[in-house]
């Protein structure tokens, strides 16, 4: 039943209470970009019960597709993780894949993308397109894709779209959606088409 009233996701509290524990237990600051990288490995949680989680090549970037109890494909969303750029992989961005699969009723790929400082930019953003291409190959519509990015993957999703634009190819996702928890408090949704999530589901706010 269509409702007015936002509903509310236990995805938001439940990633922020991992974030708060995360940097209450560490100081990142004070350790190596290795150090950090092996940190934040360990401190990955793992999808709930039921989520199915399936490497996949996607056009030569590491990728995993992740899908919730219960979720049918039909709708995909490309999620890319957060860290600055130089931290965070495809495991530990596993568990908010599987949540966020589960609130937009959609299955994710989750791309791990190249990391800086080794792999400077614009690396990152190049294994973005080459994923999004990947899906429109797999002749996925592009009205049911939507790229979205937790932190500095949700500025990776707006420059690999804008990059695609600028390589004189269509920008036909369905929307980006930027998810800006940690240092804003919110999930904000940037040209997002409102309909791809199911009924009722508008903002999601870790207050």
């Amino acid at each position: 039943e269509r409702t007015d009233e936002p509903r509310r996701s236990t995805m938001a509290s439940d990633e922020l209470e991992f974030v708060r524990e995360l940097l209450g237990s560490m100081s990142l600051a004070t350790m190596t970009l290795p150090e950090q990288r092996a940190a934040i490995e360990a401190s990955a949680g793992s999808p709930p019960e039921g989520t199915s989680v399936v490497p996949v090549d996607a056009g030569g970037v590491a990728g995993e597709w992740i899908v919730a109890a219960g979720v049918s494909p039909r709708r995909t969303l490309v999620s890319l993780h957060g860290g600055a750029y130089s931290v965070g992989s495809l495991a530990t961005n596993r568990r908010f894949s599987a949540l966020l699969s589960a609130a937009a009723e959609a299955r994710v790929l989750s791309i791990g993308y190249r990391l800086a400082p080794e792999h400077p930019f614009p690396a990152a953003v190049d294994d973005v397109v080459a994923a999004y291409r990947w899906l429109l190959d797999q002749r996925i519509d592009p009205q049911r894709i939507g790229v979205c990015g937790n932190s500095a993957g949700g500025g990776l999703a707006l420059a690999a779209l804008v990059a695609r634009r600028a390589r004189s190819a269509a920008v036909d996702a369905g929307f980006v959606l930027v998810l800006d928890g940690v240092f804003t408090g919110f999930l904000v949704f940037a040209a997002c088409k409102c309909q791809f999530l199911p009924s009722g589901y508008r903002t999601y706010s870790y207050r």
